[in-house]
Protein backbone atom coordinates (compact mmCIF):
# COMPACT_ATOMS: atom_id res chain seq x y z
CA UNK A 1 0.00 0.00 0.00
CA UNK A 2 2.87 2.29 -0.27
CA UNK A 3 2.52 3.74 -3.54
CA UNK A 4 -1.14 4.88 -2.61
CA UNK A 5 -0.03 6.25 0.64
CA UNK A 6 2.25 8.24 -0.96
CA UNK A 7 -0.37 9.27 -3.55
CA UNK A 8 -2.10 10.88 -0.13
CA UNK A 9 -4.79 8.05 -0.58
CA UNK A 10 -6.07 5.67 2.37
CA UNK A 11 -6.83 1.89 2.00
CA UNK A 12 -8.45 -0.71 4.04
CA UNK A 13 -6.96 -4.29 3.37
CA UNK A 14 -10.00 -7.09 3.31
CA UNK A 15 -8.89 -10.74 3.51
CA UNK A 16 -12.14 -12.45 1.75
CA UNK A 17 -15.26 -11.22 0.20
CA UNK A 18 -17.29 -11.43 3.50
CA UNK A 19 -14.54 -9.33 5.08
CA UNK A 20 -14.79 -7.09 2.16
CA UNK A 21 -19.13 -7.36 1.87
CA UNK A 22 -18.95 -6.39 5.60
CA UNK A 23 -16.26 -3.20 5.67
CA UNK A 24 -18.94 -1.72 2.80
CA UNK A 25 -21.51 -1.88 5.23
CA UNK A 26 -19.82 0.00 7.84
CA UNK A 27 -17.86 2.75 6.00
CA UNK A 28 -18.32 4.56 2.48
CA UNK A 29 -15.36 4.07 0.24
CA UNK A 30 -14.62 5.58 -2.71
CA UNK A 31 -13.42 2.89 -4.93
CA UNK A 32 -12.96 -1.04 -4.70
CA UNK A 33 -9.68 -2.64 -5.77
CA UNK A 34 -10.30 -6.35 -6.18
CA UNK A 35 -8.49 -9.67 -6.83
CA UNK A 36 -10.64 -12.10 -8.41
CA UNK A 37 -8.68 -14.83 -6.78
CA UNK A 38 -10.12 -13.25 -2.96
CA UNK A 39 -11.00 -16.29 -1.37
CA UNK A 40 -14.56 -16.61 -0.18
CA UNK A 41 -16.47 -17.07 -3.26
CA UNK A 42 -17.14 -16.10 -6.85
CA UNK A 43 -15.39 -12.30 -6.95
CA UNK A 44 -17.89 -11.88 -10.62
CA UNK A 45 -20.76 -12.87 -9.11
CA UNK A 46 -20.07 -10.42 -6.35
CA UNK A 47 -19.66 -8.15 -8.49
CA UNK A 48 -22.70 -8.37 -10.34
CA UNK A 49 -24.54 -8.91 -7.37
CA UNK A 50 -23.58 -5.70 -6.08
CA UNK A 51 -24.50 -3.47 -9.38
CA UNK A 52 -27.75 -5.46 -9.52
CA UNK A 53 -28.43 -3.39 -5.73
CA UNK A 54 -27.46 -0.07 -7.38
CA UNK A 55 -23.86 -0.26 -5.98
CA UNK A 56 -22.20 2.32 -7.79
CA UNK A 57 -18.98 1.93 -6.01
CA UNK A 58 -15.59 2.42 -9.03
CA UNK A 59 -14.34 -1.15 -9.13
CA UNK A 60 -10.76 -1.95 -9.81
CA UNK A 61 -10.45 -5.26 -10.99
CA UNK A 62 -6.66 -6.70 -11.45
CA UNK A 63 -6.30 -9.45 -13.89
CA UNK A 64 -3.85 -11.39 -15.04
CA UNK A 65 -1.43 -10.15 -18.19
CA UNK A 66 -3.08 -11.37 -21.34
CA UNK A 67 -6.42 -13.07 -19.70
CA UNK A 68 -9.27 -11.85 -22.19
CA UNK A 69 -11.59 -14.09 -20.39
CA UNK A 70 -10.42 -12.73 -17.12
CA UNK A 71 -11.30 -9.32 -18.41
CA UNK A 72 -14.36 -9.83 -20.75
CA UNK A 73 -16.04 -11.62 -17.51
CA UNK A 74 -14.73 -8.54 -15.28
CA UNK A 75 -16.47 -5.86 -17.36
CA UNK A 76 -19.74 -7.49 -18.00
CA UNK A 77 -20.09 -8.43 -14.04
CA UNK A 78 -19.91 -4.74 -14.15
CA UNK A 79 -16.23 -3.38 -12.98
CA UNK A 80 -15.34 0.24 -13.83
CA UNK A 81 -12.00 -1.08 -15.59
CA UNK A 82 -9.80 -4.09 -15.40
CA UNK A 83 -5.98 -3.35 -14.57
CA UNK A 84 -3.57 -6.48 -16.16
CA UNK A 85 -1.09 -7.30 -13.44
CA UNK A 86 1.84 -7.18 -12.41
CA UNK A 87 2.03 -3.37 -11.69
CA UNK A 88 3.53 -1.18 -8.81
CA UNK A 89 1.77 0.26 -6.69
CA UNK A 90 2.31 4.13 -7.92
CA UNK A 91 0.85 2.37 -11.25
CA UNK A 92 -2.26 1.58 -9.12
CA UNK A 93 -3.02 5.05 -7.15
CA UNK A 94 -2.28 6.63 -10.50
CA UNK A 95 -5.45 4.51 -11.76
CA UNK A 96 -7.00 4.89 -8.65
CA UNK A 97 -6.98 8.68 -8.77
CA UNK A 98 -7.76 8.77 -12.00
CA UNK A 99 -10.96 6.62 -11.45
CA UNK A 100 -12.56 8.56 -8.20
CA UNK A 101 -11.80 11.59 -9.61
CA UNK A 102 -13.14 13.27 -6.31
CA UNK A 103 -16.44 12.49 -4.42
CA UNK A 104 -18.41 14.16 -7.38
CA UNK A 105 -17.93 11.16 -9.78
CA UNK A 106 -20.08 9.07 -7.84
CA UNK A 107 -23.20 11.17 -8.44
CA UNK A 108 -25.87 10.25 -11.72
CA UNK A 109 -27.03 12.77 -13.68
CA UNK A 110 -29.96 12.56 -16.14
CA UNK A 111 -31.41 15.07 -17.51
CA UNK A 112 -31.60 18.08 -15.06
CA UNK A 113 -31.29 15.73 -12.01
CA UNK A 114 -28.30 14.36 -9.72
CA UNK A 115 -28.98 11.52 -7.94
CA UNK A 116 -25.93 10.56 -4.91
CA UNK A 117 -26.19 7.12 -5.26
CA UNK A 118 -24.68 6.99 -1.15
CA UNK A 119 -27.42 8.78 0.24
CA UNK A 120 -29.99 8.60 -2.10
CA UNK A 121 -30.77 12.29 -2.57
CA UNK A 122 -32.40 13.18 -5.68
CA UNK A 123 -31.67 17.05 -6.38
CA UNK A 124 -33.90 19.42 -8.35
CA UNK A 125 -32.40 22.17 -10.78
CA UNK A 126 -33.71 24.51 -8.17
CA UNK A 127 -31.60 22.83 -5.06
CA UNK A 128 -34.71 20.72 -3.53
CA UNK A 129 -34.07 17.73 -2.58
CA UNK A 130 -35.65 14.42 -2.40
CA UNK A 131 -34.68 11.67 -0.30
CA UNK A 132 -34.99 8.06 -2.37
CA UNK A 133 -35.88 4.64 -0.29
CA UNK A 134 -32.93 1.79 -1.30
CA UNK A 135 -35.59 0.10 -3.43
CA UNK A 136 -36.29 3.40 -5.22
CA UNK A 137 -32.61 4.61 -5.49
CA UNK A 138 -31.90 0.72 -7.25
CA UNK A 139 -34.86 1.29 -10.23
CA UNK A 140 -33.52 4.84 -10.71
CA UNK A 141 -30.61 3.80 -10.91
CA UNK A 142 -31.05 0.58 -13.37
CA UNK A 143 -33.26 2.72 -15.31
CA UNK A 144 -30.13 5.46 -15.89
CA UNK A 145 -28.22 2.58 -16.65
CA UNK A 146 -30.62 1.75 -19.83
CA UNK A 147 -31.60 5.59 -20.29
CA UNK A 148 -34.29 6.50 -23.18
CA UNK A 149 -34.70 2.32 -23.25
CA UNK A 150 -37.52 -0.04 -22.34
CA UNK A 151 -36.20 -2.02 -18.87
CA UNK A 152 -38.49 -5.11 -19.31
CA UNK A 153 -40.21 -5.68 -15.99
CA UNK A 154 -38.50 -9.19 -15.32
CA UNK A 155 -34.81 -7.53 -15.93
CA UNK A 156 -36.25 -5.02 -13.16
CA UNK A 157 -37.57 -7.62 -10.23
CA UNK A 158 -34.15 -9.34 -10.29
CA UNK A 159 -32.14 -6.11 -10.17
CA UNK A 160 -34.29 -4.28 -8.21
CA UNK A 161 -36.45 -6.55 -5.86
CA UNK A 162 -35.15 -8.08 -2.76
CA UNK A 163 -38.34 -10.04 -1.10
CA UNK A 164 -39.68 -11.77 -4.41
CA UNK A 165 -42.84 -13.25 -2.36
CA UNK A 166 -44.98 -10.30 -3.85
CA UNK A 167 -42.15 -8.95 -6.50
CA UNK A 168 -44.72 -7.78 -9.60
CA UNK A 169 -46.61 -5.81 -7.08
CA UNK A 170 -43.88 -4.96 -5.12
CA UNK A 171 -42.06 -3.10 -8.63
CA UNK A 172 -44.92 -1.25 -9.34
CA UNK A 173 -45.31 0.17 -5.78
CA UNK A 174 -41.64 1.28 -6.19
CA UNK A 175 -42.55 2.66 -9.53
CA UNK A 176 -45.17 4.74 -7.94
CA UNK A 177 -43.73 5.75 -5.24
CA UNK A 178 -40.54 6.98 -7.76
CA UNK A 179 -42.87 8.77 -9.76
CA UNK A 180 -44.26 10.50 -7.25
CA UNK A 181 -40.50 11.71 -5.52
CA UNK A 182 -39.82 12.83 -9.50
CA UNK A 183 -42.49 15.61 -8.72
CA UNK A 184 -42.41 18.21 -12.06
CA UNK A 185 -40.14 15.34 -13.45
CA UNK A 186 -42.69 12.78 -13.15
CA UNK A 187 -42.88 12.74 -16.79
CA UNK A 188 -39.13 11.20 -16.95
CA UNK A 189 -40.67 7.68 -15.80
CA UNK A 190 -43.10 5.88 -18.05
CA UNK A 191 -44.83 2.55 -18.28
CA UNK A 192 -44.20 0.43 -21.21
CA UNK A 193 -46.80 -1.52 -22.81
CA UNK A 194 -46.62 -5.41 -22.10
CA UNK A 195 -44.50 -4.72 -19.08
CA UNK A 196 -41.67 -2.57 -18.08
CA UNK A 197 -40.54 0.83 -17.57
CA UNK A 198 -38.17 3.69 -19.34
CA UNK A 199 -36.60 6.87 -17.79
CA UNK A 200 -36.36 9.42 -20.38
CA UNK A 201 -33.31 12.00 -20.14
CA UNK A 202 -35.71 14.61 -22.02
CA UNK A 203 -39.08 14.90 -23.06
CA UNK A 204 -40.10 12.13 -25.53
CA UNK A 205 -40.81 14.56 -28.53
CA UNK A 206 -36.88 16.19 -27.67
CA UNK A 207 -35.70 12.35 -27.26
CA UNK A 208 -37.15 11.50 -30.85
CA UNK A 209 -35.59 14.60 -32.57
Amino acid sequence: MGGLLRKGLRADKADSLKELTDALLLSNFDAIVLDPKLPGGDALRWIAARRRRGDLTPILLLVDLGDAEQTIGGYRAGATFCLQRPLTGEVLAAHLCALVGGPASRTVKIGDLELDPDHGTLTFPNGRESHLTPTERRLFVELARNINHAVPRDHLIGAVIEDTAAADNNLSTVAVRLRRRLGPYAWMLTTVRNGGYTLWGRRRREARA
